[in-house]
């Protein structure tokens, strides 16, 4: 009888660890349905969150999954960005998707190693992370995150560690999410406030530099080399929508502002991108109601 019992225990101990990866990829498999080449393509808050959910549970089962972190850091950051409108609720979402982008970036021993060796530090433990994903969400939550109060970020010194990431992301892969490191380091010089005498203010000269390298604009981009970098940059609206936002209109280029954002609104939005094409088109309506103001 004895003997039996322990055969038993013996079969569960066996058992265990394949159901619980059955359960995992199982979890995984119901939150990657709502993407599709990096991209989210559902387009309702109820099916982002159901995909939320479903990482969740598989974060339970396995909390260092790079995998599982990355598309919750992704899905927090989609849901403040996409859907969320109350402050507060946004800031949270922007925090949730922080917090689980540092935890893949810190599931890699290699870069606890170096963060808290003497004479390292997280900006050189980013420095040697290969992780696109964890790079790119990390800083895209933290970045948005900081926007709701950009003075208490540069207090908190938060700008150099922002910059590392995205540095690092657009090392690793430029191309990731239709070239989104150019279009992410165009916003953060664009969208830095005009402190004078402080390193880390708006730069304008650095915002074009990067977003000339999404955007099909031989005029204007006229000191960039072989640009657009691919034509695919052309299809996701956000690559516009940026150069507008973080460059030209804040460089109070007015009549080419309305020009790119007019361009969005009348574009077909196709099918690649059902979420964020539309969304941008939304925004750029935005966008060019302000910029009409300001075109004689």
């Amino acid at each position: 009888m004895k003997r039996v019992i322990l055969l038993g225990i013996a079969l569960v101990l066996l058992i265990a660890p394949i159901v619980v990866a059955d359960q995992l990829q199982d979890y995984i498999n119901a939150g990657m349905a709502i993407f599709k080449n990096d991209e989210v393509v559902v387009t309702t808050q109820a099916k982002l969150q159901n995909a939320i959910d479903s990482f969740l549970a598989a974060y339970k089962l396995d909390p260092t999954n790079k995998l599982v972190l990355n598309k919750l850091s992704q899905c927090y950051y989609t849901l403040a960005d996409a859907f969320l409108t109350e402050k507060n609720a946004k800031i949270d979402a922007y925090t949730a998707g922080q917090r689980y982008g540092e935890e893949s970036l810190r599931a890699d021993p290699n870069f606890v190693a170096i963060e808290k060796k003497k004479g390292g530090g997280f900006i050189a433990a980013v420095e040697q992370t290969k992780d696109e994903a964890a790079l790119y969400w990390t800083y895209g939550n933290w970045a948005r995150k900081d926007e709701f109060n950009k003075l208490a970020a540069i207090m908190r010194n938060d700008t150099p560690k922002l910059l590392a990431l995205i540095e690092q992301a657009l090392k690793v892969d430029p191309s990731y999410l239709v070239y989104g490191p150019y279009r992410s380091l165009g916003a953060f010089w664009g969208g830095l406030p005009k402190i004078p005498f402080v390193k880390f203010r708006q730069n304008l000269t650095k915002a074009k530099e990067y977003l000339c390298k999404v955007v099909d604009d031989p005029d204007t981009c006229t000191s960039c080399t072989n640009c657009p970098i691919d034509p695919v940059v052309s299809k996701y609206f956000e690559n516009r929508l940026f150069y507008a936002q973080y460059y030209l209109i804040p460089a109070g280029k007015w009549d080419k502002a309305k020009q790119v954002l007019t361009s969005i609104i009348n574009a077909n939005p196709g099918t690649d991108y059902p979420l964020y094409n539309p969304l941008c088109q939304k925004r750029a309506q935005v966008l060019l109601t302000e910029v009409n103001k300001h075109v004689k």
